[in-house]
């Protein structure tokens, strides 16, 4: 679906009168650093350790955050929904970062909010875990070894 695609959509079935232009920076306008996770994967990166985003998103959040969040194009690896035709925890969006990253299963570690799509990386190998908080997961990285205490 395009961007217009779904902006028409929204406005059929809810009645917006915002303009594209005012929808999608409403749209795109709901996201906010977390500072201390943008802490951590400064602290990964220096470690020479790629990092990737896997993420369920659209064009429009996509551009937003591109246009104001620098730290987004630091990683090593975009993976976005919306370019592959697949979601996680559809496998297949996962077998796309395997592909661009080059790193066996058994060596990627993901962290995401959701249970379904953590039990669906560690179904295809992938250390994975639940996040809740950055300090939880700051002391994960530390127990797993990929920071240091």
């Amino acid at each position: 679906m395009t961007n217009t695609d779904f902006y028409q959509a929204l406005v059929q079935k809810t009645g917006l009168r915002a303009s594209f232009e005012e929808f999608a920076t409403r749209f795109g306008d709901i996201f906010s650093p977390i500072v201390p996770m943008i802490d951590l994967l400064d602290r990964v990166q220096s470690s020479n350790r790629p990092t990737a985003v896997l993420s369920n998103t659209n064009d429009l959040a996509i551009r937003h955050i591109r246009a104001h969040y620098p730290f987004f194009e630091r990683f090593t690896h975009h993976v976005l929904s919306f370019e592959h035709r697949a979601m996680k925890p559809d496998p297949a969006l996962y077998r796309v970062l395997e592909q661009a990253s080059g790193v066996p299963p058994a060596q990627i570690l993901i962290l995401d909010d959701r249970p379904e799509n953590v039990e669906a990386a560690q179904q295809l190998g992938w250390r994975a875990f639940v996040h809740h908080n950055p300090e939880a997961t700051r002391r994960s990285f530390i127990e797993l070894g990929l920071l240091p205490d």
